[in-house]
Formats: C-alpha cells, sequence, structure tokens
C-alpha cells in the first residue's frame, strides 16, 4: 500500500493552515474552536473534522481523497445553501512518515475546515416551543425549498449528498441561515468508488444504499437524494422523529427488506409527495426538479385556504377615522322594509339579528351581578352567531356575551361580520359593550353595532370606531418601523 493518496492532498486547492491558527476556548456552555487569520482581525469559529492515520487503511485513503474533491468542488462554487469549507490542516505530528518525496511528509492527521453550524434542524423540531407550530406547512415549504435550492446546486456539480437528514441540516450562528452539512459521506455521481466503504448504516439511507446479504450496491446517484428529501418531509411535517424508537440497525434493515415506511396522517398535505419519494425503487421516485415543483403547487394551495379562514383587514389606510352620528331608531321605523336603517342591512335581518341576540340573553349564567346580556353577530356567510355572557365565580374569568358571540363565530370559521348587536336586562337603557369588549369588536373590522333596548324595542345605531375612538387595530402592525 503506498501513501500516494494522502500525500496528493498536499497539492488541494484549499487554503492551508497550521494547528497554531486553531485555539480551542470553553465556557459553561460550550466549547468553540477559533480559527486564527490574516483575513479577519478576530478569530472565527470553525467545525472541524479530523482523519487521524490518514494512510492506515486504503478505505480511509479513499474516503480522504473523496471528500477533499468534494470539498474543493464547492470551494470552487459556493452555493449560499451548503456548508463552505474554510481550509484544511495537515498535521505532520512528531513522527516521521516516509513519503514519495522528502519535502513534503504525508502527515498524521488532516483537518478540514467548516464553516461553524452549531443548530441542526432536528433541535429546531425537538424544541418543545417549536412544537406548538406542528409543523406549519407554509414554513415546511419554505425550508424544503431553501434545502432544495442547495441540493441542486450540489447535484449540478456533480456530487451526491447521500445522507441528508435533519441532523444535516443546520444553521449557521453568525444570522441563521441555513446550511446543507456534512459532506464527508458525499460521494460524486456514478463514481466507481467503494459506495460500502463510505456509508454509515442509519435508518436515513435510502434502500438501495443498504448493505445486504447477496445485494449489489447501486453506485451514488440524485434518487437517493430525492428519498432523504421525503424522509425530510416527514419529519418536518409530521413533527417527529422518521422510525421513532427503533434502532437504526433494525430500521435499516426494515426499509431495505421490507420496504416498510412510517404511517403519515391522512390530512397531511405532504402526504402524497412523501410517498412517491420513498418509493423502493429508485426509477420511480420524482426529480428534485418535480418535487420542487410539487411543494410550490401543495404552498398555493394551503396559503388559498389559509386564506378562507383569515379575516381580511377592514380598516381604513388613513387616520383620522370618520365617526358616524349615533341614531335612535324606533320599532315602527327599522321594521319598515322600506326603510334601510342599518346600513348593509335590510330590515328582515335586522329583526332576525335582533330576535337572535334576546333569545341569546335568555341563556345568560349570571348568577353573582344578575345582569343578564345577550349578543349577536351576522357574518358575511349570512348566519347569525349569539352570545351570552358567563360569569365565573372568580369574576375576571368572566366572559361578556359580545366576547361569546365573536369566539363562537371565529370558531366556526366565520372571519367577517355585517353587524353587531346587543341587549340586555337593563330596560330602561342602551346597553354599551365593556373596554374589553370593544377592543374585540373593532379587531374584526368596521361595522354598524347596534344597542338594542327590551322596554320599548328601540335601537341605537353607532360603530366600532364612535365607541372605541383612535383604537389599536390590525392596521397599526402594517405601519413602517423603525426596527
Amino acid at each position: 500500500m503506498t501513501n500516494s493518496g494522502v500525500c496528493s492532498l498536499l497539492s488541494s486547492k484549499l487554503p492551508e493552515y497550521s494547528l497554531s491558527n486553531l485555539k480551542t476556548t470553553y465556557n459553561i456552555f460550550q466549547h468553540q474552536t477559533l480559527l486564527k487569520t490574516s483575513n479577519h482581525k478576530e478569530p472565527i469559529n470553525v467545525e472541524t473534522v479530523a482523519f487521524k492515520d490518514p494512510f492506515s487503511n486504503d478505505p480511509l485513503v479513499q474516503k480522504i481523497k473523496n471528500y477533499e474533491k468534494v470539498c474543493s468542488t464547492t470551494f470552487g462554487s459556493p452555493h449560499p445553501n451548503i456548508q463552505k469549507c474554510l481550509g484544511l490542516i495537515l498535521d505532520k505530528g512528531k513522527k516521521q512518515v516516509e513519503s514519495e518525496t522528502e519535502n513534503h511528509p504525508c502527515p498524521e492527521q488532516i483537518i478540514f475546515l467548516n464553516e461553524h453550524c452549531p443548530y441542526s434542524l432536528n433541535q429546531l423540531i425537538q424544541d418543545p416551543i417549536a412544537k406548538e407550530k406542528r409543523g406549519n406547512p407554509i414554513d415546511v415549504c419554505e425550508t424544503i425549498d431553501t434545502i432544495l435550492s442547495g441540493l441542486q446546486h450540489l447535484h449540478g456539480l456533480g456530487i451526491c449528498h447521500g445522507n441528508l437528514n435533519t441532523n444535516t441540516i443546520k444553521f449557521t450562528a453568525l444570522d441563521g441561515s441555513l446550511k446543507i452539512c456534512s459532506l464527508e459521506n458525499s460521494q460524486f455521481i456514478n463514481s466507481l468508488a467503494s459506495v460500502k466503504d463510505s456509508l454509515i448504516l442509519d435508518r436515513y439511507l435510502a434502500p438501495e444504499y443498504i448493505p445486504r446479504p447477496n445485494k449489489i450496491l447501486l453506485p451514488p446517484n440524485t434518487s437517493s437524494d430525492c428519498y432523504s428529501v421525503g424522509v425530510l418531509l416527514y419529519e418536518m411535517s409530521e413533527f417527529k422523529p422518521y422510525l421513532e424508537n427503533v434502532p437504526d440497525l433494525t430500521a435499516a434493515i426494515m426499509v431495505a427488506d421490507k420496504s416498510y415506511r412510517p404511517t403519515i396522517k391522512k390530512e397531511n398535505p405532504f402526504r402524497s409527495l412523501i410517498t412517491s419519494c420513498w418509493e423502493q425503487n429508485p426509477k420511480n421516485r420524482p426529480t428534485l426538479s418535480q418535487i420542487s415543483s410539487e411543494v410550490k403547487t401543495i404552498s398555493q394551495v394551503v396559503s388559498s385556504n389559509l386564506s378562507k379562514y383569515t379575516r381580511k383587514t377592514q380598516f381604513p389606510d388613513k387616520e383620522p377615522f370618520q365617526f358616524e352620528k349615533e341614531v335612535i331608531y324606533s320599532y315602527e321605523e327599522y321594521s319598515n322594509p322600506r326603510n334601510q336603517c342599518v346600513k348593509g342591512l335590510n330590515s328582515k335581518e335586522l329583526l332576525k339579528l335582533l330576535d337572535v341576540c334576546s333569545d341569546s340573553m335568555t341563556h345568560s349564567y349570571s348568577p353573582y351581578s344578575t345582569f343578564k346580556v345577550g349578543a349577536s353577530l351576522l357574518g358575511t356567510d349570512d348566519k347569525y352567531y349569539g352570545g351570552a355572557n358567563v360569569e365565573n365565580v372568580s369574576y375576571g374569568l368572566t366572559v361578556c356575551a359580545e366576547r361569546s358571540a365573536f369566539f363562537g363565530a371565529v370558531s366556526r370559521g366565520c372571519r367577517e361580520f355585517k353587524a353587531l348587536a346587543i341587549t340586555s336586562s337593563n330596560v330602561k337603557d342602551f346597553t354599551y359593550p365593556c373596554g374589553a369588549c370593544r377592543q374585540v369588536i373593532v379587531e374584526w373590522g368596521d361595522f354598524p353595532v347596534i344597542l338594542y333596548r327590551l322596554q320599548d324595542k328601540a335601537i341605537k345605531v353607532t360603530n366600532g370606531y364612535n365607541i372605541l375612538p383612535e383604537a389599536f387595530t390590525p392596521k397599526d402592525l402594517e405601519r413602517d418601523k423603525i426596527y
């Protein structure tokens, strides 16, 4: 066995540093490896991939040569979503090792220096706060689209990642940029190098890469990364590990021999795409371009569906708002079909709204104040939603009738409203909503607010801006900010 494979790295295109350029620091949280270079005033964080006794066996020599070639290729053609290799260190060590030339002794250790990416996608998935989002489809589409961009660049360079998973997708400490990392096991597409010697047997490998008795392993190809994209989609959308609670070796055998795949929820919008990426036969899997196109389609469909349940802001762009004069109408006036006393409502709709309002008041639970309140909403879906005040012995937990009506309507899918009516057991005067309810009312736009007096069935017509001047609304969040 010769040492020429490793010694040839001395002519690598990567920048070369010495051990004196490295400094390892420790604090209570973590240790950092710093690279001191003449190009930077301050040391920069780096990750290291070290190979000790690099010429100890032929497979390791082959792996190092392959990794150096991958790093050199990506170094010469960088991409914002692929981890950068910053250079390498050829540690000669204390021993003198014979080599082909006296001027280029073979090193005892080879250290590759990579861009610092301390946070993995897997950590994000396991984070208890992130779990509350439960794999938002829009976020998943954006993340996968970023990954596909970097992966397509790798394939364009003739490189197959081969070990893509949530642990090899990471984020930089500097600005949180997403990076495809861990290229030490990557191979050049259709290369004749021994695939078996470069693999790490785990659950994330495509089935054609998993060594099995009497099985010929296929050379690296792009379809194996497409399989991995399916695994990424599964973990991100289902928010749980692939083949959870199954040891790596067992999981790999289940995938290779039994074509086993975990169950995907029926409501998962990526279900069909994940299934196609998981095809046992590599020829039946979609290409990266097809996956990218399908992800864009899913994103559009999900966005369209979300818009059905997202209220369109009904607030004017400019302030101050125009206040409308409050007007009182008698029953005879507003019940006359020829009169339109409430903007946007005919007499039939108004009478129905008031009936729902007074009927809702009868369901009031108010044993402490004995003050009964009822409210009703007419949605743009032409449905009526009633609400009553529900008190609690801990007074602060009481829910007013107005909020009860809004929460009931919103939970049933209604986001836009034509009018709100309010009545109470106070028969002598009109009852206005409390401050908290006024803020809830203006959250949903500027529409008529009808105060209903049961004694004489008279109504007073006002609106959200009248009852809460200079209200804080969703429009305020859309304005220009300092930061």
